[in-house]
């Protein structure tokens, strides 16, 4: 024997209670007594029974949906326990029921252990953060961010990582400009140095203890300036016969006062001192020097040879 199938018993059952509704001319008394029910009874199925099929033409697998179909279906029964379709329907949403709340729990599982590992994640991030690992942290915090763009804190990560890399990026373009500018800087010093060294080999017997000059005050060679540049620097009123009597100052006049190697100027280091070789003497500041002493000149010392010229020493 074939057993019918749900929806040929459902069809079957809606077909009567529809028949017993549609006969023309039954009275109240006649309603009653071929269902069982009360005419009250049978307005309240009435009133139910649509809203029951509505829900059940939309059969959705929620727990709001099978919620309500199983208060309508149950209060059908309550109204009329023989209620083939009302029955069917009452256990369809009760089954309904359950596997809406069970996928809800399985979804309230699902989106617990998300957060959960979107928490794990956000501390990884945190972590990274703190030991300057921002790659690391900036990959884990958008991985966040891609399933949930609102998440207050990783929002908040992400600006703190930004600002990390934004100071990051800083301090290396501080460092390569540091090192450019020292790099320059370098450069520079060896340029100098270099060309100083040239010059240094260019300028001959001058020595590393500086310079200094000679001016003509009074005398032949008013307002000359002449600069002592040999360590051995001779003044006097001729030549020299030899190369190594040669003067290199010469000064001379009518009287033929000043000798012809009057006096040198000696240089060691950075101190130059006068050495009087003259006739007719050399003095320093208005004292006579004795022949053949060696003074120590200080810038601004003022020489006069043989009483008829007078020079300045200034140190450069």
């Amino acid at each position: 024997m074939r057993i019918p199938g749900i929806a040929s018993l459902r069809h079957a059952a809606l077909v009567a209670v529809l028949g017993t509704l549609a006969l023309p001319g039954r009275g109240a008394a006649q309603d009653s007594s071929a269902s069982g029910l009360t005419p009250a009874q049978q307005n309240t199925i009435a009133q139910l029974l649509p809203r029951a099929r509505q829900l059940e033409a939309q059969r959705e697998v929620t727990v709001e949906n099978a919620e309500s179909r199983v208060i309508i279906w149950r209060q059908i029964l309550l109204t009329d326990p023989n209620n083939v379709e009302a029955k069917l329907g009452w256990e369809q949403a009760r089954a309904d029921l359950a596997r809406a709340e069970e996928a809800e729990k399985e979804g309230r599982q699902v989106q617990a252990a998300t957060a959960q590992q979107r928490e794990g994640q956000l501390r990884q991030a945190e972590t990274a953060l703190r030991a300057k690992d921002l790659e690391s942290a900036d990959a884990m915090t958008s991985t966040v961010l891609a399933e949930d763009p609102t998440n207050a804190r990783a929002l908040s990560l992400r600006n703190t990582i930004r600002a990390a890399q934004r100071a990051r990026a800083a301090r290396r373009r501080f460092i390569i400009i540091g090192a450019v500018l020292v790099g320059i800087a370098v450069a520079v010093v060896v340029i100098i140095k270099k060309v100083g060294g040239k010059k240094k080999k260019s300028g001959g017997a001058a020595p590393a203890g500086g310079k200094a000059v000679l001016k003509v005050v009074d005398g032949v060679g008013r307002g000359r300036l002449v600069t002592i540049d040999h360590d051995v620097y001779r003044i006097g009123a001729a030549e020299g016969e030899t190369d190594d009597r040669t003067n290199d100052l010469i000064i001379s006049d009518s009287a033929a006062a000043i000798s012809r190697m009057h006096c040198t100027i000696l240089r060691r280091g950075k101190d130059f001192y006068l050495l009087d070789s003259s006739l007719n003497g050399t003095a320093v500041n208005g004292e006579r020097l004795d022949r053949g002493e060696q003074f120590r000149l200080r810038d601004g010392d003022e020489l006069i040879l043989a009483g008829v010229s007078k020079l300045k020493f200034l140190k450069a």
